[in-house]
């Protein structure tokens, strides 16, 4: 099936969803839509809706992923709330990005999400 993305731009935010079944190193490229999506919308504020995609990532493959934020979204000041399924939702990835200076979290309820993502004094 592959990955599906779907942008809208909220209020304050871009909701940004991906579904279907995902793969680091296939769907990477859907990474780089977020970038695209902050410049095309003019908004740094991105609630990454990452709920329904079916994946199997490794430890490694988190790690390169927490990398690839912070260099692709830490120094544009990209702030980044994901949205995940609590069953494997694993913080690795967030330690990675937030060590290496990304505004980023991780979250399993939406409404949490929001509250930290719309907070101003991140």
């Amino acid at each position: 099936m592959g990955v599906e993305t779907e942008v809208t731009k909220k209020e304050d935010y871009i909701y940004f969803k991906i579904k279907g079944d995902y793969s680091w190193k296939n769907e990477r490229p859907k990474f780089d839509e977020i970038v695209k999506a902050s410049d095309n919308l003019n908004c740094e504020t991105i609630l990454l809706d990452c709920r329904e995609i079916n994946y199997d990532v490794s430890t490694f493959d988190r790690y390169e992923i927490g990398e690839y934020i912070a260099e692709n979204y830490g120094e544009r000041n990209i702030k980044i709330a994901l949205l995940g399924n609590p069953k494997k939702l694993d913080r690795f990835t967030e330690t990675v990005a937030q060590n290496r200076g990304a505004n980023f979290r991780m979250f399993t309820e939406e409404n949490e999400a929001l509250k930290w993502l719309l907070n101003k004094k991140s």
